[in-house]
């Protein structure tokens, strides 16, 4: 997609043309968004926002993601293209100072080796879809890509994709305190929402502090609970298990040992990084490196957000 469109579309935003916008939503799209929905939206959106900012393009399995920020700091727009330019997903956020939230009292590194795409983190829910729910708010997902692509060949097999059966490391050092191993891979597409975590290991660190690692490979599980387990340690592989539609790896801080009770904290990370949705994280050692996209980084990771409207495909 052209910049001279991406411009387009941000400038439709603002001016409230709802028709030329529509026009250009998918078949799906359409059908499931009505026309005077979208004009009463973009019409609540335009109460609080500006122009905008493009804040990252995210290129990734044949889509176009465009995420734009308000300059009055306001609000923010995610609008996702498919490979025909149809637009198949907008949100439209207000965006609001974030609330102090509790850091980790240790640092941690990410559970990886090598170089992964954070497909989902950040401080709102532009940027992390975990973010309204208070016991994954600072959850991260994390996928490889080659070549803008998560897999090769057919999306319809776990060893196409790049980070299936990768390693899986400790992210500090402390003792295993649940595993769960044999559940089923998913084929990709599906989910398992009898198990959410599918496969995980959970881990008690220093001061109470709990990471948590899932949707882990099958069987691949390397730990047993009660072992002591080393920074860095190869734990468990990358899988496609519970409630995961393709091979990716899920990880957060947490405060006790259930996952659905409690708060997540915000990582206090070696090196002081602060991954978001979009970055490439380059893990080696105690060394973690992060290629972020755009100056506005530092701006947006001191906003929350507050969902006004989401379309899906």
């Amino acid at each position: 997609m052209s910049t001279l469109k991406q411009q387009n579309i941000i400038e439709k935003i603002e001016a409230n043309d709802f028709e030329w916008l529509y026009n250009h939503f998918s078949d799906y799209f359409q059908d499931v968004t009505s026309l005077v929905e979208l004009k009463s939206i973009l019409k609540e959106y335009n109460k609080i926002s500006t122009t905008h900012t493009l804040f990252r393009h995210i290129k990734v399995n044949k889509t176009d993601e465009f995420i734009w920020i308000a300059d009055n700091g306001q609000a923010g727009v995610s609008v996702t293209l498919n490979k025909y330019n149809e637009i198949v997903s907008m949100v439209l956020l207000p965006l609001e100072k974030n609330k102090s939230q509790k850091l980790t009292k240790q640092y941690y590194t990410m559970p990886i080796e090598g170089e992964y795409f954070v497909s989902a983190g950040g401080d709102n829910e532009l940027l992390n879809h975990h973010f309204n729910f208070k016991y994954q708010r600072n959850a991260y997902d994390l996928t490889m890509v080659n070549e803008d692509m998560t897999y090769q060949g057919t999306p319809n097999q776990n060893e196409n994709y790049y980070c299936y059966g990768q390693s899986v490391v400790a992210p500090a050092n402390g003792k295993v305190v649940q595993t769960l191993k044999n559940i089923k891979d998913n084929t990709p597409g599906e989910a398992n929402t009898n198990h959410p975590e599918g496969n995980f290991v959970i881990v008690q660190h220093q001061l109470n502090e709990y990471s948590i690692v899932a949707h882990l490979q099958s069987d691949s599980i390397k730990v047993d609970v009660g072992d002591i387990v080393r920074r860095g340690q190869h734990i468990a592989n990358i899988g496609n298990s519970g409630n995961s539609s393709e091979p990716h790896l899920h990880f957060h801080i947490m405060n006790k040992i259930k996952t659905h009770s409690g708060y997540t904290y915000k990582i206090k990370f070696l090196d002081q990084n602060e991954p978001l949705r979009g970055d490439k994280v380059y893990y080696s050692g105690d060394k973690m490196k992060i290629e972020s996209h755009h100056a506005l980084t530092n701006v947006l990771k001191n906003y929350g957000l507050h969902l006004l409207h989401r379309f899906k495909n």
